[in-house]
């Protein structure tokens, strides 16, 4: 349910979306979900900044030996947040980071 909500309002996780840095609207979306589940707002934020981490751990899964069979929980967050997917970046291990000044 909450997953659904946030992948109807884009403007809560897409940067690209013009609303995005439109903190008042946020925060009100937020505070509509918080509201539904009976919770915080801090809360609900803080369960999809869980979720989005594990989401992105679990995306750039490991093959070959180093790889662990996926968890049923594994595979809901995977379903789950697949909508995701497409703000997801992860830096390749060739990449270095560059050096800010």
């Amino acid at each position: 349910m909450a997953c659904d909500f946030i992948q109807e309002n884009e403007f809560l996780w897409r940067m690209r979306c013009r609303e995005y840095h439109d903190v008042n609207k946020k925060k009100q979306k937020w505070d509509e979900l918080a509201e539904l589940l009976n919770t915080t707002r801090e809360h609900v934020q803080g369960w999809w900044a869980g979720m989005r981490t594990c989401f992105g751990k679990l995306h750039n899964r490991k093959s070959g030996a180093a790889a662990r069979e996926p968890s049923d929980r594994d595979n809901r967050i995977l379903q789950l947040c697949s909508f995701y997917s497409v703000q997801i970046r992860h830096r390749s291990d060739a990449a270095p980071m560059r050096l800010v000044r």
